[in-house]
């Protein structure tokens, strides 16, 4: 079944969340990351995605933006995309496997509608499969 989950939905196909008393919570271990507070925010702004590769949402060097404003963090966040900052950093980040495509950002789909396009074509495909 397609998936896409940005920020809290990454943190739920992850391995564990470790609370802030450090305690650590099971997660489905879709992903192989664990995810705990940082403490302060974390990547937080404005930022342009691009596809390092053909993912379920977009093809190899397609582009979307979004934006980051959370204070966990994962030990692994993914190398499918390449985020760019307005200051011009860049960082890898986001998962993209098969039928899923997870990370933190949180995506601004009129930047780009192909990318809403992909992810129903890829749910319409899936509910053919499986009637």
């Amino acid at each position: 079944m397609p998936c896409l989950a940005e920020c809290g939905g990454l943190m739920y196909l992850g391995k564990e969340i470790i609370d802030t008393d450090g305690e650590s919570w099971p997660m489905v271990n879709v992903i192989n990351s664990k995810f705990s507070d940082s403490g302060k925010l974390s990547r937080f702004g404005y930022t342009e995605l691009c596809s390092e590769k053909n993912s379920m949402i977009l093809p190899a060097q397609g582009v979307v933006r979004g934006h980051e404003f959370h204070r966990w963090d994962g030990d692994n966040c993914g190398n499918a995309f390449r985020a760019t900052k307005t200051n011009g950093d860049s960082y890898r980040c986001m998962f993209s496997m098969n039928n899923i495509v997870a990370g933190f950002p949180h995506l601004y789909y009129y930047s780009n509608p192909e990318v809403p396009c992909r992810f129903v074509e890829a749910c319409i495909e899936y509910s053919k499969k499986s009637s």
